[in-house]
């Protein structure tokens, strides 16, 4: 496989629903071809000119190698051209670099030029590279084979991609490293709609007691409480980073996404003997946490108590709880997400292409599965969440209560 040296970034430049020129029809520097720059500054302008409303502008990019584009006719290192184009015509005139930038027409006339001084047979040839010299940089050119785009033509319209999009592909000795633009990554990480803080702090403290153990209950130690409650945000938080590949789906399919926890709480009778009198006294309520996972809904639903066959001095109980909280997204992470999932699905469009060579599919499988493996470390792995345990015991208890 290539490494970085031996791949060359180049652009185009186009307009929506402008066609290419004829052949024939516009005196090109090189002749009839495809012409791409490695400025991507000039490819912005050959944009704008195609397309003077900024919607309908395109600027694309490709990586290829070299050796990959055919025969070469490299301008830029032959040191002919560069003497046939600094040497003065004449002694009374200047050089044809000279009049070249006076008329920048004049290109393709010195080009035929030279290829008639120097017995070159441009129809041997699959490409030509040479300099810019009206907007800067080099430009190449894949020539048209009798009026027609050719193969490599073909092969290179289908490797193109978006300049524009936010992810960058790096190749380096073989191996293919995807990355963001810089100022453009990302760092998701789960928000609540309401509260700064974790999940207990966005439903409220007092709130979430109230609906665990019930209004009309009044417990003399809502702190213990309270403190039991807020242990289990960093859990619950850790359970819902390990989800939020779902959140980003469930957001990108113009939904909301919302934080589903399921606790347990537990309380239990005592029989005590008070002068010498048995009596009940119920003790202070120990909540458990169970699972917390990312749904597309809201969920607020008390289970039905579970009363297990008494014990020698009391008695036990348990009653599920679910609860919920939004959670929100910040447009530009969302975006970012959009793009990723782009271009991995332009990925399988373009392999499948077959206009491509072998090493052009080996390549583009590397640089999917990089960044396949981007968009699992920055946005979570599909298949997290919760356990299969956990989601046995959530599918129960959805089940059974969703009447």
């Amino acid at each position: 496989m290539p490494d970085q040296a031996s791949l060359e970034t180049w652009f185009r430049g186009e307009g929506v629903g402008v066609p290419p020129a004829r052949p024939g029809g516009y005196l090109h520097d090189f002749g009839d071809g495809m012409y791409l720059t490695d400025s991507q500054s000039v490819a912005d302008i050959y944009a704008r000119r195609r397309a003077p409303i900024a919607a309908n502008q395109r600027v694309l990019t490709v990586t290829l190698e070299r050796l990959s584009l055919g025969r070469v006719l490299d301008l830029s290192m032959d040191p002919r051209w560069t003497q046939f184009m600094n040497t003065p015509i004449s002694k009374s005139t200047g050089s044809r670099l000279y009049y070249l930038k006076i008329k920048h027409e004049l290109y393709n006339q010195f080009f035929e030029e030279f290829l008639e001084l120097h017995k070159i047979d441009i129809k041997s040839f699959d490409a030509v590279l040479g300099p810019e010299y009206n907007l800067g940089g080099r430009q190449l050119c894949i020539l048209h084979r009798n009026g027609l785009p050719s193969g490599l033509n073909l092969r290179i319209r289908a490797l193109f991609r978006s300049a524009t999009s936010p992810i960058r592909i790096i190749a380096n000795d073989g191996k293919f490293t995807v990355t963001f633009a810089e100022g453009m990554t990302p760092s998701p990480r789960i928000r609540f709609l309401k509260g700064a803080g974790g999940f207990i702090a966005s439903i409220g403290i007092s709130v979430l007691i109230s609906y665990l153990l019930g209004k009309v209950k009044q417990w003399s130690d809502n702190g213990l409480i309270e403190r039991q409650l807020s242990a289990f945000d960093p859990q619950i938080q850790r359970a819902l980073e390990a989800s939020k590949r779902k959140m980003f789906d469930i957001v990108d399919n113009g939904h909301k996404a919302y934080a589903v926890v399921h606790f347990i709480v537990k309380t239990s009778k005592e029989l005590v003997s008070r002068n010498g009198e048995m009596s009940e006294v119920e003790t202070t309520p120990v909540v458990e946490f169970v699972w917390a996972d990312i749904r597309d809904y809201k969920v607020e639903k008390q289970g039905e108590m579970k009363v297990p066959p008494p014990r020698l001095g009391g008695m036990d109980y348990s009653t599920p709880y679910t609860t919920s909280s939004e959670l929100t997204v910040p447009k530009e992470e969302a975006a970012a997400y959009r793009a990723a999932i782009d271009e991995l699905n332009r990925y399988d469009a373009v392999i499948s292409d077959r206009s491509l060579t072998s090493a052009d599919k080996e390549r583009i499988t590397a640089e999917k599965q990089a960044l396949r493996n981007l968009i699992d470390t920055v946005f979570g792995k599909p298949e997290g969440g919760l356990s299969s345990e956990e989601f046995a015991e959530m599918a129960e208890f959805m089940h059974e209560h969703s009447n």
